[in-house]
């Protein structure tokens, strides 16, 4: 949520969009399949089967955190009226890409960079 608030007040609105969309559509997602909001989730495999890799706090990923419930009630409260539908996105939002091409007159090298 800090990040989140961090992006807005320097203007990245979209880029804030984007992520709280992505992370308010995974904690969706997982509740859809297992009726329940836990502590922990893991944004780049989006789910929440986090329990083997877990190394600092609870053993296990704790069910029903209360964290968990209020963040998703801020962001989502915060994220405007527009892009809200994009929650009903399980599957998360694509990161914007660009293709640059440097060109050194002897050789030209082609980068894919998130914008």
């Amino acid at each position: 949520m800090i990040a989140i608030e961090g992006l807005r007040r320097y203007g990245y609105n979209r880029e804030a969009d984007r992520i709280s969309a992505n992370f308010l559509s995974l904690i969706l997602k997982e509740f859809i399949q297992h009726n329940t909001i836990v502590e922990k989730y893991d944004v780049e495999r989006r789910e929440s089967e986090v329990s083997a890799g877990l190394k600092f706090g609870y053993k296990s990923n704790e069910i029903g955190f209360g964290w968990t419930n209020a963040a998703f009630l801020q962001l989502y409260a915060l994220l405007p009226v527009r892009a809200r539908q994009n929650v009903l996105d399980l599957d998360g939002l694509a990161v914007p890409q660009a293709r640059v091409t440097l060109d050194s007159g002897q050789r030209s090298l082609e980068f894919l960079i998130q914008k």
